[in-house]
């Protein structure tokens, strides 16, 4: 893990690791039940939209991956629904992050939990 978190590794590209709402859970409806819509979306959307952008402007990103489709709603230019049979049937989902002085790709991958039950990915 130190190898990814000091960014200590060979290759061609920087990766970084990114959470998108600094909160402790795994689901964005959670912080809404726990914090109310009107205040996430005023207080808590409107900062993780920006340090996001910010993130990804200070270290020069190249393209964004998300594990998460309403992340990937929230930042990119195009919507997604269904998403899961598209997936395991190799359909590469991309798009645009939305709202950004450039154009950055931004891409669609299964979340962990489904990967696994899939039998795609085995964690250690």
């Amino acid at each position: 893990m130190d190898i990814c978190l000091k960014a200590s590794y060979g290759g061609p590209f920087k990766l970084i690791f990114y959470c998108y709402y600094d909160f402790p859970t795994d689901y964005r409806e959670d912080i809404i039940r726990i914090l109310g819509k009107q205040y996430f979306k005023k207080k808590i959307e409107d900062d993780a939209s920006g340090e996001f952008k910010q993130t990804v402007q200070d270290e020069n990103g190249k393209a964004v991956v998300t594990f998460n489709k309403g992340i990937f709603n929230l930042v990119s230019k195009d919507q997604v629904e269904r998403y899961i049979k598209r997936l395991l049937e190799g359909e590469l989902i991309q798009s645009q992050v939305d709202d950004f002085d450039r154009n950055i790709p931004i891409f669609f991958d299964l979340p962990k939990r489904l990967a696994i039950s899939q039998g795609i990915y085995a964690p250690p």
